[in-house]
Order: C-alpha cells, then structure tokens, then sequence
C-alpha cells in the first residue's frame, strides 16, 4: 500500500478497515501499518493523558473520532462507506441522513488521513514503549517486572542516603 499513487482510489465501494488504510497510503505515501504501534495513540489500546508529537495528536483525534460514531452495534473499524477521490480533495458520498454510521465513519478515517498527511512522521516514536504512556507512576509501576521494582527501589533508597549524608 505504501506505493499507491495519487488519486489511485477513485470510487470506492465499501470494504470496512481496508479503506481506511487506502486513504492513509494515498495522502501520505506510506503504509497504515507505519502507524501501527506509534507513539501513545497509534494502533490498538490507548492509556495515556498526552500524545507524543503531531502524527500521534492525529491518532488521539480519530480514536475520539470514532468514540462518537453512532453504529449501532457496530465498531466503525467494521463499517464499509464509500469514498470519491477522483478529485481533490476526496469525499465522502454516503448520504448522512440514510447512511449516518457509513458518513460519519468515512469522514473519520478521510480527516485522520489529512491530518496524518500534515504531519511529519517521526521513527523515533515507531514501536514506542507505550509504559511511558500511562498515566502517573502507579499506572507506570504496574508494568514493571518485580525486579524493575526493586531495582527502582534501591536507586531511590541510595539517592536519598546519598543526600542525606551530604547534608549532615
């Protein structure tokens, strides 16, 4: 998908997840699965109160995004709607009022796409660690292994004493 030309997507009929990743690819020249498990937002499974930089801002915005799509029992990830990319800029051309779930979906998935297309794409934040997402240190410490506990623990006790001593 990362090769897909410009306005390679035409019209399109309805195929869910896929679509998503197609509006992706063309507005920005690189595959949805870049996003994957970047930075705090990106990919499956959110904990955090901040995002990393713009592209995850761009992932935090189409999560609320989706959170306030009405399908039913339906996840919007599932909803097929149909997209017009023969012109700049594309559009979604399910109508709102007989196809509000299939609208609000599409218009989700086509603004996450220009704001990731806005937004420069850091590898730093690529396969981020998301334990320095969560939120205070509690969340945090969950998250440690007993030794990573321990090992903090000792770290903190020898700061301490170390201050201590100094100011004595």
């Amino acid at each position: 998908m990362a090769g897909v030309a410009p306005h390679s997507i035409h019209k399109r009929q309805k195929r869910h997840i896929l679509q998503m990743c197609e509006l992706i690819a063309q507005h920005t020249n690189r595959g949805c699965l870049d996003y994957n498990n970047y930075g705090c937002f990106c990919g499956l499974g959110n904990a955090a109160s901040h995002h990393v930089d713009a592209v995850d801002g761009c992932c935090r915005v189409h999560d609320q995004c989706y959170g306030n799509v009405y399908c039913y029992w339906i996840y919007p990830q599932f909803v097929g709607y149909n997209v017009d990319c023969t012109s700049e800029p594309c559009r979604c051309t399910d109508s709102p009022l007989s196809s509000p779930c299939a609208y609000s979906t599409c218009q989700c998935d086509l603004q996450f796409a220009q704001c990731l297309a806005r937004a420069d794409y850091n590898h730093a934040f690529s396969n981020y660690d998301r334990t320095t997402c969560l939120r205070g240190p509690r969340a945090r410490r969950r998250h440690q292994s007993r030794r990573q506990r321990r090992e903090t623990a000792k770290s903190q006790w020898r700061q301490i004493t170390f201050q201590k001593k100094r100011l004595s």
